[in-house]
């Protein structure tokens, strides 16, 4: 990209670009790998712990519980709020990242993921905890679900 065309570009594609170029060059830079770990938890009840989300130079330490449905309290995010929430982060900045690179003004964005479990299987119910009985008319429910809400006004405001 011309140094022209850099200063028109969009923040994300100021910001893109170099790495674009860079990973058809070097295909190899662009495979990442992103972590979490717990950390303690033996010491509490268990249905209580730790998170840390990240690497040791920027991660976050959550606490999490365990779902009521299961025997916990849900006093805290559970290990399936955390991962809704991940999915909502990756589809919201991807929504902002593709507006912003189209010149698309977002006035408002809501991502909201639900995920659906049959806990049975965690509490050895049913050895396999299937979907019979599940859905309409038998139907295979949906596992995760995502929905955005988004406004927006025309290329670059109008």
């Amino acid at each position: 990209m011309s140094r022209n065309a850099m200063r028109t570009a969009s923040f994300a594609q100021r910001r893109q670009q170099p790495l674009i170029d860079r990973y058809r060059n070097a295909p190899e830079e662009a495979q990442i790998t992103d972590r979490a770990r717990t950390c303690g938890g033996v010491d509490h009840d268990p249905f209580h712990g730790r998170v840390v989300i990240g690497r040791e130079d920027h991660g976050v330490e959550l606490s999490f519980g365990i779902h009521r449905a299961v025997g916990g309290d849900h006093d805290a995010p559970n290990p399936g709020d955390l991962l809704c929430a991940g999915l909502a982060a990756c589809l919201d900045a991807t929504v902002r990242i593709i507006a912003d690179r189209m010149g698309i003004r977002l006035l408002e964005l809501e991502v909201e993921v639900t995920a659906h479990a049959d806990v049975r299987g965690t509490l050895r119910v049913r050895r396999r905890a299937g979907h019979r009985g599940w859905g309409r008319r038998g139907r295979r429910p949906r596992r995760c679900g995502c929905r955005r809400t988004a406004r927006r006004r025309g290329p670059r405001g109008r």
